[in-house]
């Protein structure tokens, strides 16, 4: 098989080989693209023009989608006018006196640094420069540098109480001139997407953050207010507002949000440290290594305040403390400052850091807990801490924080949208002088202006052997049985639970509710009587006694069980949880379902047929595929067609565990069934390293299952198509995507012996547009949201790239966030609608849920997958530590000692099974890393 021809971008098709748009559309030929203000001013927009020569990392949108009902709706954007002129770019440098090396400060302090800059040389700085609070500023008008266009400004800065004024020197050099035209064309499709347009938005977003960042503390994009509330855990939250400058058709977009900012508790650090451990406020001996604090409690306490910021309070001036400088904490001693013993760097004998402060006439009130170590190897006892405000955590979130974070951060959709205008009030960019100073005219009023959206058709759905279309985006399956139903036919009931919570009666009763339950969708069941089983799982080998259970089986019934029912503790199940399924999965190859008890006892048949739900995926069988009405794009004899999804994830920031790469598989040719690969890589890595072989595993699979139960020919099961959706990655990485893992793709099809045309379409969770409706017709009756199927893709979409924003399901609680679709690669040159309709089509068969989920069936596996990354590694075995490491050849060792313990293939039994789903009523307790930042 010869290898496929690259396609060029520039003057040529664009990728996928498709001759997007209409030709012969210059610089004067602009009409058809939109005009003026938002959707109350026009009509739907059904063609675009964007010149040939443009080049796009993806797609060029080829025309708008036109299915579906016509609806205005309300974004969370403000309209701005696109600036004329000349932006300046300068580097920023920061010395201290007369030091000649450059230093490094925090955000806060450079920008306070360049304030006074501004403030004290104002015949330079008029209009007003903005700086990003690293290493660039941009002014609006060439600044008096002199004539080497680099000059250094003297600046005294205040150095804490009872100390002189500390000398800076603020160096500028100019570094670039950005002609703001390039912007104007980018946004009327006659301009490519290059450094000369990325400068030019970055300069606009600095110009928008530029107050703010002065008056409120700060993240990213995001600014928060001064008040906090408390919510356990040694952490409170607080309202911020996230704002960024966007591109779109013929103007800039202010994108405004709320935004709710995670941060460590400030004051006092040991208050801090008892409410994470869960202790109370008087019981601070605790923190005592000899008497209450054990090795693992102290650990995970390191972790989190590892990396943190405190300001010591290093000496006694009367009756109130003075604070030093604000440190790092490196780790927490496994001694208490009563025993652990340093030298004074002045000299002297070695003492305990208890009888330092006591000569110091600053005698520790608990001079036996333990103290905090800082990178420079000084020793502060934690009474001697201070939390200062405004500090993000940047760790995996406590699990007890996360429902006060949730209720926190959610809001219903009006009430979001009310935020969210009192933000753009609190803004007030039209009196920003860094605004005007850029001649930015951002129309603060448009955020109430309606844009045009579309309702796409609700794809009708098949259960058993009747068709149904879904309301609202939900379904019921009280009087419906699942497409394919598997049969359960030797199971047993293994229980966790604490037996003062279950009687024997109590598990008879719910084996005889789950037999039931899975009858009432169609499944049934040979083994009306399991071997029911009693273990305790907080004492015992867990994956012993499920062999043990599994010998007293065979024994029994002369096979082995096919489906193990787990009912764990409400509480402290996650280590049971994790074991089991490790058990299941790569040891014995057995299918598992793990319940809570709480949930188990007295429950309604509804949960039970939930249940089921999730059971007949597990053991071969599928809950629902789209009726063949609805399914065409995919089950076209002529254009077989196999669906992929694919995800990532990361532990938290500075972690350096490995990341965890999934890709699912569709196996049938109604896009229902899937198989699941994953892979290891290493920490922080976007880019998917084993996606070549894991996409032919994929292909082979597809190929095999399709000939054994179509009974097809190998020919006719090979996919003419591929449409692979991509979670995770950010539209900073759509070249790495396309330069990395297209060609993988393209290599694992000719691997597999098949050449399919690829369409490569990324799907975005995490951005920060929101839609809103006050017209009842459109929205959900109970969320409020905007019905399922609400597609957007334009007025607020790319100026070229073939994007959009599609609302597929109403959400329970607060309000629903759309995916951001874009499409980087297609051979197939589909037309917008079939996309639409597909993605959409897609959201309908998540086999867990009888409703449409937020993103297409596929991407919500793959992320799943990725998420029980922590079932890969055998759990009797040590976990592999990450504490302390530095330097490149720790890391390696750490990758090598992951690579030993992680099995990247689950037991042969397991492989054509859906075996990653887990029930919505059991939490997966994994490792992975929670933001400090809830959109």
């Amino acid at each position: 098989m010869a290898p496929r021809k690259s396609h060029g971008q520039a003057g040529g098709p664009t990728r996928g080989g498709t001759k997007r748009g209409p030709p012969g559309v210059g610089p004067a030929d602009a009409q058809s693209r939109l005009r003026g203000g938002f959707a109350d001013q026009g009509a739907l927009q059904t063609s675009v023009s964007i010149a040939p020569g443009v080049e796009v990392v993806g797609v060029k949108r080829p025309s708008y989608g036109k299915e579906g009902r016509l609806i205005k709706i309300i974004a969370n954007v403000c309209e701005a006018s696109v600036p004329e002129g000349m932006i300046y770019q300068y580097d920023v440098q920061i010395y201290v006196g007369d030091d000649d090396k450059e230093k490094t400060f925090d955000m806060s302090f450079n920008r306070s640094l360049f304030d006074k800059m501004q403030n004290s040389f104002q015949d330079v700085f008029m209009p007003c420069a903005v700086y990003d609070g690293k290493k660039i500023a941009f002014a609006s008008h060439e600044l008096d540098l002199g004539t080497s266009d680099r000059r250094q400004f003297d600046l005294m800065m205040d150095n804490g109480p009872e100390r002189p004024p500390k000398r800076f020197i603020a160096c500028l050099t100019k570094s670039s001139v950005v002609n703001l035209e390039v912007l104007q064309r980018f946004t009327k499709g006659l301009q490519s997407y290059d450094n000369e347009v990325q400068k030019a938005l970055t300069a606009l977003n600095v110009v928008i953050r530029m107050a703010p960042s002065l008056k409120y503390p700060s993240r990213g994009r995001s600014f928060y207010m001064h008040e906090t509330k408390s919510i356990g855990s040694g952490l409170s939250v607080c309202q911020g507002y996230f704002q960024s400058v966007r591109p779109a058709v013929d103007r800039l977009l202010i994108n405004v949000d709320i935004t709710t900012g995670i941060m460590y508790k400030s004051g006092p650090l040991i208050p801090l440290c008892l409410e994470y451990l869960g202790l109370r406020p008087n019981q601070a001996h605790q923190l005592d290594p000899q008497q209450g604090l054990p090795p693992y409690e102290r650990i995970c306490l390191q972790r989190f305040l590892s990396g943190m910021k405190i300001v010591p309070v290093l000496a006694i001036s009367g009756a109130r403390g003075r604070k030093g400088k604000p440190v790092l904490v490196k780790r927490l001693t496994d001694k208490n400052a009563s025993t652990l013993t340093f030298t004074p760097r002045g000299g002297g004998a070695a003492t305990t850091v208890a009888a330092y402060f006591q000569r110091q006439n600053q005698p520790l009130q608990y001079p036996h807990i333990i103290c905090v170590e800082t990178p420079s190897g000084a020793f502060i006892p934690l009474e001697k801490c201070e939390v200062p405000p405004g500090q993000h955590i940047k760790k995996e979130i406590p699990p007890e924080a996360v429902a006060a974070i949730v209720a926190f951060s959610t809001k219903p959709p009006m009430e979001r949208l009310a935020a969210i205008k009192k933000g753009v009030e609190l803004l007030q960019y039209n009196q920003s002088e860094y605004v005007k100073a850029f001649g930015l005219n951002i129309k603060s009023d448009s955020l109430s202006s309606k844009i045009n959206a579309r309702v796409l058709p609700t794809p009708k759905l098949q259960c058993g052997k009747s068709t149904f279309t879904p309301t609202f985006g939900s379904w019921n399956m009280v009087d419906k049985q699942v497409y394919k139903a598997a049969s359960i036919k030797e199971w047993m009931v293994i229980i966790y639970a604490n037996q003062s919570l279950v009687s024997q009666q109590d598990a008879k009763k719910m084996v005889a509710d789950l037999i039931k339950g899975c009858q009432s969708v169609g499944m049934p069941v040979e083994l009306k009587n399991p071997l029911i089983k009693f273990e305790n799982g907080l004492s015992g080998n867990i994956s012993q006694q499920l062999a043990q259970a599994g010998g007293l089986y065979k024994a029994n019934r002369k096979c082995l069980p096919g489906l193990i029912v787990a009912i764990l503790p409400d509480h402290g199940n996650s280590g049971m949880y994790n074991e089991i399924k490790h058990f299941g999965q790569f040891k014995a190859g057995v299918a598992t379902q793990c319940l809570k008890v709480g949930k188990c006892i007295n429950a309604k048949m509804q949960y039970w047929a939930n249940v089921a739900l999730k059971v007949n995926p597990k053991l071969g069988g599928t809950n629902v595929v789209p009726a063949s009405e609805s399914s065409k794009a995919l089950s076209d004899p002529q254009n077989a067609t196999i669906v992929m999804g694919a995800d990532v994830m990361h532990h938290s920031p500075g972690s350096v565990a490995p990341s965890y790469a999934a890709l699912v598989s569709s196996i049938d040719k109604l896009g229902a069934k899937y198989i699941a690969k994953s892979s290891m890589q290493i920490s922080r890595q976007e880019m998917i390293s084993d996606l070549r072989d894991m996409a032919k595993e994929g292909i082979q699979a597809y190929i095999k299952d399709r000939s054994n139960v179509e009974k097809i020919t190998t020919a006719s099961a090979k996919p003419k198509r591929l449409i692979f959706f991509r979670d995770g990655v950010s539209e900073g990485e759509f070249e790495q995507v396309l330069e990395k893992e297209l060609p993988l793709l393209k290599a694992a099809c000719e691997d597999a012996g098949i050449n399919p045309k690829i369409t490569f379409i990324t799907v975005i969770k995490r951005h920060h547009i929101r839609f809103f409706s006050d017209d009842l017709k459109d929205i959900d009756r109970n969320s409020k949201n905007l019905i399922a199927g609400t597609v957007v893709d334009q007025d607020i979409t790319s100026p070229v790239l073939f994007d959009w924003y599609l609302q597929s399901h109403c959400g329970l609680k607060g309000t629903s966030r759309s995916a951001h679709y874009t499409v980087l690669y297609d051979e197939s040159n589909f037309n917008p609608d079939a996309l639409q309709s597909l993605a959409f089509l897609l959201c309908h068969t998540f086999v867990r849920a009888t409703k449409s989920v937020s993103i297409p069936a596929p991407v919500y596996y793959a992320h799943l997958v990725c998420g029980k990354a922590k079932q890969h590694y055998d759990p009797s075995r040590p976990a592999v530590s990450e504490a302390g490491t530095s330097g490149s050849t720790e890391h390696e060792h750490i990758m090598e000692k992951h690579k030993s313990e992680y099995k990247a293939k689950v037991h042969p039994n397991q492989e054509n099974t859906m075996y990653w789903m887990i029930c919505l009523l059991f939490p997966t307790h994994l490792n992975t890393p929670c933001k400090s930042e809830i959109a």
